[in-house]
C-alpha cells in the first residue's frame, strides 16, 4: 500500500468543528477500564491519516481519519461512518522525520459521537516509538479538562496574531472566563506594530501567517518585548518548529488545544499561583529507564530547591551553574520543559539588564522542576516515595 492511494475522507468538519468534537470526548467520562491501559497515551491531532481498513463481508476500504491520541500500542481516530470491530487494517502514520511508516492492526472498538461520526480505536500488532511520530508529546488528560473545571483567573493583557477569523473567535470564546484582556491582531507587522505601542504581558501567535511567522517573533524580541511569547499552531515540521524556537519563542503547543491546559499554560507564564500540573518523562516507556527517571525526578526537586534559594541570595554563579546542569539532562530524561525552560532562564540571566529581569524565568523553571513527576507504576507517590515507603 502506498500514501498515494486513492484514500477518501468521510470528515466534513472545519478546524474549528474538528477541534469542537476532539474537545468534546477529551472531556466525556472516562471508561473504568481506562486506567488500567498499558500503554501511556499522548495527544496526536492529526489530520488525513490513512487506513486501509479490510471488511469482514470481504472488500476494502481506504479512508483519511482525525487521529485524536497515540500510544505505542495504538490509535484513537475520528471517522465519519461505523467500522466493525475485529477489522484487520494497516494505518500509515507520518513520522517527524523521514518517510510515513505503515502499521498493521485490528479495530478494538467504534463507538457513535454524533451524526455519522464515530471514535475508532485501533490496536497495533507491533509497537510503535511515539517520539518518532508525535512532535511535541503531551500526556492525554494533561491537555484536556472537565468542563466544570474553573479556569484559572488571569490578569494583563495578551497580543493574539493569527490570520484565521474562525480560530480567533474560537480563542476569545474560550479564554473569556479567565479576565485576561486580548488584542487581535491578523498580520506580523500589525503585531510589531502593536508591541511597540503598547506593554502585553504574553503574546500567542501561530505559525501559518502570509509573512514569514518566524520571521516576526525575531522582530517582535528586537522590538524590545522581553515577555514570553507561546506559539500555537498546526504546523507539525520539526525543522519549523525548532526555527520558532530559535527565533525566540518561549513554548509551542499544537492545534486543537484545550481551553483548560491553554489557560493554565498562560497562567504558568504569567506567574499566577495555584498551578500544578505535573509533568512526566517522554521516556518512561523505553526499556531501563523508569527507575533512572525516578531517580531524575528526585535529584531535579533538590536542586529546585537549591535554585530557589541561590535565586533569593543573588548567587549567580551558582545559579547560572544549575541552569547549565539542567539544560544539558532535561531532555536525556525525557523532560524537554525542563531543558527549555533552564534556556530560557540561562538567556535571560546572559542578557539581563537590570538584576530582576531574569527573575520571572528562573520562578518558571523552579516551577517547573518541582512538577516533575514519575509514573505510578515506578513510585506512585513521584518525588515523596521515600517518606512514604
Amino acid at each position: 500500500m502506498k500514501v498515494t492511494d486513492p484514500f477518501r475522507s468521510h470528515i466534513r468538519l472545519n478546524s474549528t468543528e474538528r477541534s469542537k468534537l476532539l474537545c468534546q470526548l477529551d472531556d466525556s467520562p472516562r471508561r473504568s477500564g481506562r486506567d488500567r491501559r498499558r500503554y501511556k497515551r499522548w495527544e496526536y491531532r492529526m489530520s488525513d491519516i490513512a487506513v486501509l481498513v479490510q471488511h469482514p463481508a470481504g472488500g476494502t476500504g481506504r479512508y483519511l481519519v482525525c487521529a485524536r491520541n497515540l500510544s505505542a500500542g495504538g490509535l484513537s481516530c475520528i471517522h465519519g461512518g461505523y467500522l466493525h470491530p475485529g477489522s484487520e487494517c494497516k494505518i500509515v502514520l507520518p513520522r517527524t522525520e523521514g518517510d510515513p511508516v505503515a502499521v498493521n492492526g485490528v479495530i478494538v472498538h467504534c463507538r457513535h459521537v454524533e451524526g455519522s461520526y464515530h471514535e475508532v480505536g485501533i490496536r497495533f500488532t507491533q509497537e510503535v516509538e511515539p517520539a518518532d511520530l508525535v512532535p511535541q508529546l503531551i500526556p492525554e488528560g494533561e491537555q484536556t479538562g472537565d468542563l466544570t473545571q474553573e479556569l484559572p483567573k488571569l490578569q494583563g493583557s495578551v497580543l493574539v496574531v493569527d490570520q484565521s477569523p474562525a480560530d480567533r473567535r474560537l480563542l476569545t470564546h474560550h479564554l473569556a472566563a479567565t479576565g485576561i484582556s486580548l488584542t487581535m491582531v491578523e498580520t506580523p507587522g500589525a503585531a510589531i506594530d502593536a508591541v511597540r505601542r503598547r506593554t502585553y504581558q504574553l503574546v500567542l501567535c501561530d505559525l501559518n501567517l502570509e509573512n514569514d511567522a518566524v520571521r516576526m517573533i525575531k522582530q517582535i524580541r528586537v522590538a524590545g518585548y522581553k515577555g514570553p511569547i507561546i506559539v500555537v499552531t498546526a504546523e507539525s515540521s520539526p525543522a519549523r518548529l525548532a526555527e520558532a524556537r530559535a527565533a525566540g519563542a518561549n513554548e509551542i503547543v499544537g492545534k486543537p488545544r484545550h481551553a483548560t491546559y491553554l489557560a493554565s499554560l498562560m497562567a504558568e507564564w504569567l506567574d499566577v499561583p495555584g498551578v500544578d500540573r505535573p509533568i512526566y518523562s517522554t521516556l518512561e516507556e523505553n526499556p531501563g529507564m523508569a527507575e533512572l527517571i525516578a531517580d531524575f525526578v528526585d535529584e531535579v526537586q533538590k536542586k529546585a530547591q537549591v535554585l530557589h534559594k541561590a535565586t533569593e541570595q543573588a548567587e549567580l554563579t551558582t545559579v547560572r551553574q544549575l541552569c547549565l546542569d539542567l539544560i544539558g539532562s532535561g531532555s536525556g530524561f525525557g523532560f524537554d520543559a525542563v531543558t527549555a525552560a533552564a534556556r530560557d532562564a540561562l538567556t535571560a540571566i546572559d542578557t539581563a539588564q537590570a538584576k530582576t529581569d531574569a527573575d520571572a524565568p528562573l520562578r518558571r523553571l523552579v516551577a517547573i522542576c518541582q512538577r516533575l513527576r514519575c509514573g505510578s507504576s515506578v513510585r506512585p507517590m513521584g518525588a515523596d516515595w521515600k517518606q512514604s515507603a
